[in-house]
């Protein structure tokens, strides 16, 4: 799923999946979509509060 997503939704917790999963071989992916699933909570809590819209440009900054 996330792999699809890169092509069509770019986001920096895309980015961070794909890092984790290509450099840890050792840990199971399961761990690795939590932390994403994690990732994505927080920002969305973040968008939501402060009532503003997804950049990716501006995210991939933080």
């Amino acid at each position: 799923m996330a792999s699809t997503a890169s092509y069509v939704h770019p986001s920096h917790i895309n980015d961070w999946y794909q890092r984790k999963e290509q450099s840890s071989m050792s840990n199971g992916t399961k761990k690795i979509t939590i932390g994403a699933m994690s990732r994505l909570l927080r920002t969305m809590h973040y968008l939501v509060i402060n009532n503003q819209l997804y950049d990716c440009n501006t995210a991939s900054k933080h």
